[in-house]
């Protein structure tokens, strides 16, 4: 019969204390390449992000807002609003046109590039208030972000 016998090893001072120096991190790098990998951290710590509700009336026509954010002047142009888009979107950085122009913009997750990748742009959500009378208004959402 053979029988497994486990001796226990001593290690050296030094070498303790080189192991007791690395195991330490190894779980904290782990756990920060984990994070890095998920894309909300990632947004999380790479963006500076900001939001802005706008209220349209359903019968106000073409309409313009200007954002002052983070050094940025940013004036937003539309010309109609439907149920589920905006229609003729026109984005002007510093009011120096012509900036860049969406035919439509729908409500979304995804982030539009503008000028030259120093902002990013989306139409979060579209909200449409219907009264019983009169015409529909509108919330329209609009998200800002750039990198830190």
């Amino acid at each position: 019969m053979n029988l497994l016998i486990l001796a226990e090893t001593k290690l050296a001072l030094w070498q303790e204390i080189v192991v007791g120096v690395f195991k330490a991190p190894v779980p904290i790098a782990a756990v920060g390449i984990v994070a890095a990998l998920q894309k909300p951290i990632r947004n999380f710590l790479l963006y500076q992000r900001t939001q802005y509700d706008f209220i349209y009336a359903g019968d106000q026509g073409q309409t313009q807002w200007d954002i002052q954010w983070e050094g940025y002047r940013l004036t937003i142009k539309i010309r109609e609003v439907h149920n589920n888009f905006i229609e003729d979107v026109t984005v002007i950085e510093n009011d120096t046109p012509p900036g860049k122009t969406f035919p439509t913009l729908n409500a979304t997750d995804k982030f539009e590039s503008l000028f030259d990748g120093k902002l990013q742009f989306k139409l979060n959500t579209v909200i449409r208030a219907i009264p019983a009378k009169g015409s529909k208004t509108y919330i329209l959402r609009f998200v800002l972000r750039h990198r830190n």
